[in-house]
């Protein structure tokens, strides 16, 4: 819709344009149309003035009727100019000012043969001239010379009023045309605006739904997160959780003191030997690559690792035994690795008394054996019961 009213718009903004342009040239032409006929009307009044200041002077002869036949002369010509400037562009009105010019040529030399007559010949002379016609004949055809230009350029302008007044009317009707475009376009974009806020709105609707269920599962991830938080720290052996870079991101609290007793998080430093994990003969430091993190990291099974920790002032030290394995995806791709350490100090420390127990237990039994076939044979010897031996 709003695609649609802005074609029509286009498309009657344009036509308005061209239709403004005819109104401008039709309503300059109509100016000058005016502007002709005034100016040929402007060309008559010098023409008189000369007729007219000729006849003074040839009856009373004197001097001072002759200003307004110069002033006249002197308007004649360049009045001329400025019609034929006027009326350029029309090859009628320039073939009609071709003509004229030859009357008022003729005129002028008429009028100034008339008063050189005068001056030279007297005042018989000068109204013998006079009578003959000349001037009057001239000054007629001038008159009508400029009434049919002056018809011609009505003629003219009448054609050009017209169709100023039709150019007007389309301007104004194209005008029209084009707020009822406008109108249309800002509706239709009224229209697509609201569409387009409803669909943003129901795009915040659901970005708000999403965030309202990403809240809901972050919260539920917490909570799981601090349920198993808490399982692990009811644990009493160690468990850490270690991702694909060795980082340790879950342990619960036995995990951590025993990390912290070993006094690195995955793998010791280089060089690092006073403290740490060691080998069973507890002076070896146990090799980086086989840390039960990272053991489980690089995807092996970690199984009844038995592991000696101390810590770098030889204070604290335990026996540990690690169970664990890799962390997979359900692709298979190891991610990383989790390790459950339980302390079995109190195991090792008991070992060489068990042992010892054990041997004891073994002698004793090993005597026993050896001296429950005297006491049978002993037994065998002597009579049971007195009272039998004197039966018999």
């Amino acid at each position: 819709m709003l695609a649609v009213g802005v074609v029509a718009l286009a498309a009657a903004v344009a036509l308005l344009w061209r239709q403004n342009r005819q109104l401008q040239r039709t309503s300059a032409a109509v100016a000058s149309g005016h502007e002709v006929r005034a100016n040929l009307a402007r060309l008559l009044s010098p023409v008189q003035d000369v007729q007219t200041g000729q006849r003074d002077y040839l009856l009373t002869g004197e001097q001072r009727f002759l200003a307004a036949y110069t002033y006249g002369a002197s308007l004649i010509e360049p009045q001329f100019e400025r019609v034929s400037r006027l009326t350029r562009h029309d090859a009628h009105q320039k073939a009609a000012l071709a003509s004229l010019k030859a009357l008022l040529d003729q005129h002028l030399a008429a009028a100034k043969e008339s008063i050189t007559l005068r001056d030279t010949a007297g005042l018989d002379a000068a109204q013998r001239d006079v009578l003959s016609g000349k001037g009057t004949a001239a000054l007629d055809a001038i008159r009508l010379a400029l009434h049919e230009m002056d018809r011609h350029e009505a003629t003219v302008l009448g054609r050009n009023i017209q169709a100023a007044g039709t150019a007007a009317s389309w301007t104004n009707r194209l005008f029209v045309v084009v707020l009822a475009a406008l109108a249309f376009c800002l509706a239709g974009a009224y229209f697509t605006m609201a569409a387009e806020q409803k669909q943003v709105r129901a795009v915040q609707n659901q970005v708000v739904a999403a965030l309202d269920t990403v809240r809901m599962s972050h919260n539920e991830l917490r909570n799981r997160t601090v349920m198993l938080q808490s399982i692990l720290d009811s644990m009493g052996d160690g468990v850490a959780v270690s991702d694909a870079d060795q980082k340790v991101v879950l342990s619960n609290a036995a995990g951590r003191q025993i990390l912290e007793l070993c006094g690195q998080s995955t793998a010791p430093a280089d060089g690092d030997t006073a403290h740490g994990l060691f080998l069973d003969d507890q002076q070896t430091p146990l090799p980086a690559d086989q840390f039960p993190l990272v053991r489980a990291i690089r995807g092996e099974t970690v199984a009844g690792t038995e592991l000696f920790a101390r810590d770098a002032t030889n204070a604290t030290s335990q026996w540990l035994s690690a169970n664990g394995g890799p962390l997979r995806t359900e692709e298979g791709t190891a991610i990383g690795g989790v390790v459950v350490f339980q302390d079995i100090t109190q195991r090792k420390l008991m070992e060489p008394v068990q042992g010892q127990l054990v041997q004891q237990t073994e002698t004793e039994t090993s005597f026993v054996a050896d001296e429950i076939p005297d006491v049978f044979a002993s037994d065998l010897k002597s009579p049971a019961n007195p009272d039998d031996e004197k039966a018999a």
